[in-house]
This record gives structure tokens, C-alpha cells and sequence, in this order.
């Protein structure tokens, strides 16, 4: 009968260093891949979080659009002497115009918000948003702004991104 060679203890403990040290590092490399798993979930939330409420700062200046053109349709009606509301309207424009595109340049803004901003502002391009345009000229483009605003917000609230809320209340 041959004997077997079981060598010696410290080959033992050597063998079971190394198995140890094998089992260690794996565990080590899954926390790793998990840690970056969560961070890279993290990250999608918060980059989420971000384009949604870029996308709110468009609604809102959608509604603002859509307020303007309530308002000088009301005083177009009253048969009053509309000449500030006209100023108004002008004035409300240009500052939805100035606000998209300040929005624009943002360093965290999406294609997304950028093409919706830009929806905006060539919106602020029509021709009854300028000084001295009649109020003839402004009712041609109520139809094209009210379509606008009502195909754009929907469109907004259908596709905002589903990792992050989006907080707007029309």
C-alpha cells in the first residue's frame, strides 16, 4: 500500500491563504460592481430629476404664453383702449423668450430641454410679437400660439422622463 504525501503545515496554510485571499477578492470585485451599479442608478435619478424640472420651467412658460394671450383677448373684446395690455403682451414675450434661452445655456441641459426652449423661442418670433403690430395681426397668431402651447405642454407631460417626478400642476 503507497502512503499519500499530505505534505507539510505550511504548505497547508499557504494553500489556504491563497484560497482566502481568491475568495476575498472576488467578494471584494461584486461590492465594487455593485457600488458602481447604484451610484450609475443614482446618477440616471438625479440627471432625471434635472431634465424634468427643466421641463416644468417650459410648461411654466407655456402657461405664461397662454395667460398673455387670455389676457389681451380679454381686452381686445372690452372695447377699451388696450394700448398697455398691447405693451404687456410685448413685454411678456420678449421676457419668455429671454428666459428660454437663458435656460438654453445651462450646462445640465438636455437635448430635450433645448429643443423645447428653442420650440419657445422661435414661438417669440411671430409676427405680432413685435412693437407696433395691431391687434389683427396678434389674433392670426392666437390660434398657432394656443395650438402651441396645448400640443407642447402635452407633449411635455407624456414624455418627461419616468425616473423622477415631474412637479407641475397646470
Amino acid at each position: 500500500m503507497t502512503t499519500i504525501d499530505w505534505g507539510s503545515v505550511a504548505d497547508w496554510v499557504s494553500g489556504l491563504g491563497s484560497m482566502g485571499a481568491v475568495i476575498v477578492a472576488l467578494a471584494i470585485a461584486i461590492g465594487d460592481r455593485r457600488g458602481r451599479e447604484l451610484e450609475k442608478i443614482e446618477n440616471a435619478k438625479l440627471e432625471a430629476k434635472i431634465e424634468n424640472e427643466m421641463l416644468v420651467e417650459a410648461l411654466f412658460l407655456y402657461k405664461r404664453i397662454k395667460d398673455a394671450i387670455h389676457q389681451l383677448q380679454q381686452a381686445s373684446v372690452s372695447g377699451k383702449d388696450y394700448s398697455r395690455d398691447k405693451e404687456d403682451w410685448l413685454r411678456e414675450m420678449i421676457g419668455i423668450k429671454e428666459t428660454a434661452i437663458r435656460l438654453q445655456q445651462l450646462p445640465k441641459v438636455t437635448v430635450k430641454n433645448y429643443k423645447e426652449f428653442e420650440g419657445l423661442i422661435q414661438l417669440t418670433r411671430l409676427p405680432s410679437i413685435r412693437a407696433g403690430f395691431h391687434i389683427d395681426e396678434a389674433r392670426k397668431d392666437f390660434p398657432i400660439l394656443t395650438a402651441a402651447w396645448k400640443h407642447s405642454s402635452q407633449r411635455i407631460i407624456a414624455t418627461a422622463n419616468p425616473l423622477a417626478p415631474l412637479n407641475w400642476e397646470s
